[in-house]
This record gives structure tokens, sequence and C-alpha cells, in this order.
């Protein structure tokens, strides 16, 4: 749903794309699931773009299976991050490559990062609301050479410091590699 510059994604035919129906995830999940803990839901793509996200995890955790998302919030709203945290998803990291609005829309091209802060931001204090545990949340960034400059240590220390007060488990930095 973006174009990210480290993503492969644009690389893919389209027969290498698309969603999996719910019948197929199931019978898959059946088949797994004696053999399993746990589950990521997505590969090389974007879970939330999946109308059917919420029910698969509520598949997996009826089963007791841990499931977890890494997800750029693009299109995360109000409604689903409801919906998530009700679902029994127990992990979800989100991607926010970048602690300034110039390096992270350079990276995330298509993203805004004001728009996407909030939806982030919002999840974690209907999180809190709601009083719930889960799902263990991470906010990982990678930090790009190029955009070096713009992300010092008080650009970073400001970024970090947006979710003060709020349920993040953990804040993950690698560096870019090829």
């Amino acid at each position: 749903n973006i174009r990210c510059i480290m993503c492969p994604n644009q690389s893919l035919s389209s027969h290498q794309t698309g969603h999996m129906p719910i019948e197929r995830f199931q019978k898959i999940v059946d088949d797994i699931g004696p053999y399993v803990n746990n589950i990521s839901i997505c590969h090389r793509g974007e879970p939330l773009l999946h109308k059917g996200l919420c029910e698969m995890i509520e598949y997996c955790s009826g089963r007791g299976l841990n499931t977890s998302i890494h997800t750029n919030a693009v299109l995360l709203t109000e409604d689903l991050s409801h919906r998530l945290i009700r679902s029994g998803l127990s992990a979800i990291s989100f991607s926010f490559d970048g602690y300034t609005k110039k390096a992270y829309e350079s990276i995330r091209v298509g993203s805004k990062f004001e728009a996407v802060l909030t939806n982030i931001r919002q999840f974690l204090r209907i999180k809190r609301e709601m009083k719930s545990k889960s799902p263990h949340t991470t906010i990982q960034i990678i930090e790009f050479e190029s955009f070096r400059e713009a992300q010092d240590v008080e650009q970073k220390q400001k970024f970090i410091q947006l979710f003060d007060g709020l349920p993040v488990d953990r804040i993950y930095v690698k560096r870019a590699h090829n």
C-alpha cells in the first residue's frame, strides 16, 4: 500500500500477490496447529490490507496459537484497533522508519508521518483504555545511513518521548543492511 525504499514488493509479478482465502488459511492452521505455537500472519506485504485479518487471528487464538503481525499502520483505524486488540492478537510490530517527517516520508514513500504516528498512538491509547496486556507492542525503526543527519540522538529522544505514558513494550532500532 506504500512504496518503501527497502522493500522488494514492487518487483513481484501480479500472480505472486493477493490475499489468502479464509478457508485455505483455516485449513493450513488446522493442519499445522498441533506442531506450532506461533503464527506470523503476513509475508512480504501489509496484513491490514486483508479484510479477514481479525477473523484469521481469532481462529488461531481459539486454537491456543499465538499470532503476530508487522504493519506500517497506514490503514490502522480506531475501529480496527479495537478489533485487533479484542481478536486475541499476541504481538504487533509497527514499522516506523525515521524520526522526522523528512526522513520517514523519504523512506516510506506514499505515507504521511503525522497520520501514521496518530494511528499508532491511537492504537496505544485504546489498548491502555481497554486495560489490555496484549498484544505485545513493538515499534521498529530501521536507521538508514543516508538519513543519519536527521536521525541524531536528540531527534531519536524526541521521537521516543512521543510514546511516554503509552503501553509500548519495546522500541527496537536497527541499522539497515544489504
